[in-house]
């Protein structure tokens, strides 16, 4: 759902749907605070991983390292 006007934090809850999910993209919104960890259940993700152009004020979670499977990783950036 990119530039969905989405804003507030990424629930994560989100983690849970490690199954059910080709893509994950909620790029160019306005979600902010910190990454959940959580999202790297996403290990079986096959195609389009992307969390850019937000407002997340933290680092990137060391456990987004298992999206292995995704064929675009996007997880930097700051919304412009």
């Amino acid at each position: 759902m990119p530039d969905a006007a989405l804003s507030g934090t990424v629930p994560s809850q989100l983690g849970y749907l490690t199954t059910m999910l080709i893509n994950f993209n909620v790029g160019s919104n306005s979600l902010e605070a910190k990454i959940p960890s959580q999202l790297g259940a996403f290990s079986k993700l096959y195609n389009t991983f992307s969390l850019a152009s937000n407002g997340f004020t933290t680092t990137v979670p060391t456990q987004l390292g298992a999206l292995t499977g995704a064929s675009m990783v996007s997880q930097a950036g700051p919304k412009h």
